[in-house]
């Protein structure tokens, strides 16, 4: 069993006549020393010893407290410590754990630095946006944008979700002319609201895999408000997929110039136009256009949001449907950096999408349909698929590339992007090809 003692050694005097008492460690026969806070004169050696003697109560007191507190640590980890080899090893245990117990861990400093070291620039996006609603609502309820880690608990959690769930506006700096602006937040649906307290336990279980070392049981995280807390459920979603009828209209529409000008009309025109490019290709999501790779005879691709899911990546290949040719050549990208030139005139692809979703919303209006979203087209694509054409769940799940449930088998089959050509085939020609 390690010993743990004070000691004040006579050829460790300084310059100024002061000694450094150490914390003497020792185990298997062999010592290590820590070092002390504390330099004092008063200290009185015997004749012949090379150890002292506190002089100063007040120093006595102290260095004894922390022997007490560094026996406590031995006692409490008896059985991890009769396992180390020599004295060393014994101070590095202390060492550690006393220094997680002095760290006061604040919940939203240690998100920021756990979102800087993702990887994926798309995940450190949303994570980002999940902390700094989190953040927002501590600044809310306490004037503050810091939590110590053990305040955060249950019932937080659940005012957390409350305020979610309520309308709320937030104060947002205008670059442009350097004023705070006010924004109205709508209320966050069940779906979303799971998705921000996700994120949050995300950040949580990393600072326990950091600060707790369960092999010898120093847990200095003790509480998790994730244990017990029910997420809110996810209401059954309103399908959003449209008919093929709504389909063709969507492709038909010619948006007229009105009082708006140009710029709606372009607006109008744009949503139009990558709306049916990715309805024709399988329901191809924003940020794959949007980053798309140079075209070649086909579109092929790794789709971002499942390619690190899988170990060959989510790639697709994919026929250019004679359909959207024009839209294909309207939108090339003629310096051959990517297959599409949205990049030139967005940041990302988020602005992007915000635009043709304000030019759907036009052209529901001038077509008098509920308004939708660019995600329809997808949804559409896959609902037309299997329910009109007769497509099976697992060749529409693979032009979506998504998980066939077949997973095991997969890695035996060589993929045959055939398949995607005729199921893409079947949906174009029963949309724009048949006869009303």
């Amino acid at each position: 069993m390690a010993t743990i003692t004070w000691v004040v050694l006579k050829h460790h005097k300084k310059a100024d006549g002061t000694y450094n008492p150490k914390i003497r460690v020792t185990h298997k026969r062999t010592t290590k020393y820590l070092p002390t806070s504390i330099y004092t004169p008063a200290v009185r050696f015997k004749k012949g010893s090379s150890s002292g003697i506190i002089t100063d109560n007040f120093i006595l007191d102290s260095l004894n407290d922390k022997v007490k507190h560094i026996r406590s640590i031995i006692n409490e980890y008896y059985e991890s410590i009769e396992d180390l080899e020599d004295a060393n090893q014994v101070v590095e245990l202390l060492t550690s754990v006393q220094s997680r117990r002095k760290t006061n861990i604040d919940f939203i400093s240690f998100g920021r630095d756990c979102i800087s070291n993702m990887k994926k620039e798309g995940t450190k996006k949303t994570n980002t946006i999940w902390l700094n609603m989190f953040c927002r609502y501590i600044k809310n309820k306490t004037g503050g944008e810091k939590l110590p880690i053990s305040k955060l608990n249950k019932k937080m959690l659940k005012d957390y979700e409350r305020w979610l769930s309520m309308p709320h506006e937030i104060e947002l700096l205008n670059k442009k002319t350097n004023k705070i602006i006010r924004i109205s937040k709508p209320p966050l649906n069940s779906t979303s609201l799971r998705a921000y307290i996700i994120g949050l336990s995300g950040i949580f279980n990393k600072a326990k895999e950091i600060y707790n070392d369960y092999d010898i049981g120093d847990i200095v995280i003790k509480n998790d408000p994730f244990v017990n807390y029910d997420l809110p459920l996810i209401a059954v979603a309103e399908k959003r997929a449209l008919p093929a009828a709504v389909i063709k209209k969507i492709y038909e529409y010619e948006p007229v110039e009105r009082i708006k000008g140009k710029r709606r009309l372009k607006v109008d025109i744009l949503a139009r136009d990558l709306f049916i490019m990715s309805f024709a290709l399988a329901g191809m999501n924003m940020v794959d256009i949007f980053n798309c790779p140079v075209i070649g005879e086909r579109i092929e691709y790794k789709r971002t949001k499942t390619n690190d899911r899988k170990k060959e990546g989510a790639f697709i290949s994919l026929p250019v449907p004679r359909e959207i040719y024009d839209i294909i050549d309207r939108y090339k990208d003629i310096t051959n950096n990517r297959g599409f030139a949205f990049y030139r005139q967005y940041k990302n692809e988020l602005l992007l999408t915000h635009a043709v979703n304000n030019g759907l919303k036009h052209i529901c209006e001038a077509i008098g349909i509920p308004a939708i979203t660019f995600y329809a087209a997808r949804h559409s694509f896959a609902t037309i698929a299997r329910n009109d054409c007769d497509v099976s769940v697992d060749d529409v799940a693979f032009c979506l590339t998504h998980s066939s449930g077949h997973n095991i088998t997969d890695m035996y089959i060589k993929p045959d992007y055939s398949r995607a050509d005729k199921v893409i085939q079947k949906v174009i020609d029963f949309v724009f090809n048949t006869e009303e």
